[in-house]
């Protein structure tokens, strides 16, 4: 059941992303951009057999450009340390 609306809801937001995209750099991203690349980019560390990335390549697209961001790069997946550049 889990599995299911995981797939469902990525489902969607995969037909949203797709047909809307969303802003992805440093000035102008938003909270919705924030959320569905770190929730994907998790999604994908996690747990990639039950939500294959080739069915969802408007995601992979935005995280993917998300991830080369300066804010991102500087607290990556599972590092737990902020790296502030000064």
């Amino acid at each position: 059941r889990v599995s299911g609306q995981l797939l469902a809801a990525y489902g969607a937001l995969e037909e949203e992303v797709a047909r809307s995209p969303l802003a992805v750099t440093s000035a102008a991203i938003t909270q919705a951009g924030v959320t569905t690349a770190v929730a994907w980019n998790f999604t994908q560390k996690m747990h990639p057999e039950v939500v294959p990335a080739a069915n969802y390549p408007a995601l992979v697209a935005l995280s993917a450009k998300a991830e080369r961001l300066p804010e991102f790069m500087a607290a990556p997946h599972g590092d737990s340390t902020y790296r502030r550049d000064s």
